[in-house]
């Protein structure tokens, strides 16, 4: 109605009333053409009104669809609204395990993306044949496993110093009570009295060994590896732990007290800041270690049951236990890495790095998340997953 209004001239409108009782305005006195003025205006109005209705009924009408397809049927004062039609949502299980890991690390989503890759099965990376009953990595190649050579578990070497409790293949007296443990420096062994009962002795830390209790009324004892000199001062002595890993960052450290909780460990004061998960005190015995960032710990049983936390978290990622029958002791990387299990006359080489978990995933999946997809699984864009 508006471009019809303003397409044509402003006129005056009157009444067929209005237009009879007028006094002419002819100064001639010719009122014919006065009255046919107004007969014409009646009409050109009449006109305009018809134009006008015909107009809106026109397009109260719906048009073919032929006409319609060109036409924008949005109200003009609006915008269009956005497709918010959900995306396929058929996604590869790893990727969203991989997505939901990167944006919140943790126990449950790193145990996502290893329920996602099919477990510890899917990351065997090499096979070592041989029949030898105590094998440990080699520091330099963490694929390659060496004879152990201590001729027991509870034997360490720091340095040039071999540090091992009585019963670990040296011929020495025994006094009914293992009250003390030895230091064999080339042709030298030196008897290192402690007045306690000790079941482990290891190095976690450079330059210090660490004697453990055998019972829960024990304590740690500390000995400086090049002195020989017990450090009854540093942080980690004294303490009610039955095992200690600390991270090679030096960041964090991880205790397997003599009750057997594991517990998060201050590596400065060597308290106890938080206490998680558990494992059986009777049983435990064989190793602990942290992996570089201090997030994943892996703990060895005596019985030969290998199990890999993240730490602060009650439940274990993983769980290997031994076969029904009798196998020899897995092994363990010092930094994590690797565990070794005996399978048969072969050890099976798995690796343990969570890092290693998500390269898996990724591939697996084949591909990265779209936007669309992320921002449907509220997911962090850009991605930090795969790719």
């Amino acid at each position: 109605m508006g471009r019809n209004r303003q397409s044509l001239p402003e006129i005056e409108l009157v009444s067929e009333a209005t237009t009879g009782e007028r006094a002419p305005r002819d100064p001639n006195g010719r009122p014919g053409r006065i009255a046919a003025a107004g007969v014409l205006s009646v009409v050109v109005v009449a006109a305009l009104l018809t134009s006008w209705w015909l107009a809106d009924g026109d397009r109260a009408q719906p048009h073919p669809p032929a006409e319609a397809r060109d036409l924008d049927v949005r109200a003009p004062d609006k915008r269009a609204r956005r497709d918010t039609r959900p995306p396929d949502l058929s996604l590869p299980a790893p990727l969203v395990a991989v997505e939901r890991y990167r944006l919140a690390p943790g126990g449950a989503t790193a145990r996502g993306v290893l329920d996602s890759i099919g477990g510890l099965d899917a990351m065997v990376v090499a096979n070592a044949s041989g029949a030898a009953d105590a094998v440990a990595f080699d520091p330099a190649h963490p694929d390659r496993l060496v004879a152990s050579t201590g001729g027991s578990h509870a034997s360490v070497l720091v340095g040039d110093t071999r540090f091992a409790l009585p019963g670990a293949g040296l011929d020495l007296p025994a006094n009914g009570r293992y009250e003390w443990f030895v230091a064999q420096r080339g042709d030298r062994t030196v008897i290192l009295t402690v007045g306690d009962t000790w079941s482990w002795v290891d190095s976690p830390l450079a330059g210090v060994v660490i004697a453990y209790p055998v019972n829960r009324e024990g304590a740690t004892a500390v000995w400086d590896a090049t002195s020989l000199e017990r450090v009854d001062e540093h942080p980690f002595a004294g303490r009610p732990y039955q095992r200690l890993a600390v991270s090679p960052n030096l960041q964090a450290a991880v205790a397997i007290t003599t009750t057997g909780a594991l517990a998060s460990v201050d590596p400065r004061t060597g308290a106890v800041t938080k206490t998680f998960g558990s494992v059986n005190p009777t049983v435990t015995g064989e190793a602990i270690t942290l992996d570089q960032t201090g997030n994943v710990a892996i703990t060895v049983d005596r019985d030969g049951t290998v199990s890999i936390w993240w730490v602060g978290d009650d439940r274990p990622l993983a769980v290997l236990r031994p076969g029904p029958a009798p196998t020899a002791a897995p092994a363990v990387h010092p930094a994590a890495r690797r565990i070794a299990v005996r399978q048969r006359a072969s050890w099976q080489i798995i690796d343990t790095e969570l890092e290693s978990w998500v390269e898996r995933a990724c591939e697996l999946a084949g591909r990265r998340l779209t936007r669309d997809e992320r921002n449907h699984l509220d997911l962090a864009s850009p991605s930090h997953g795969c790719g």
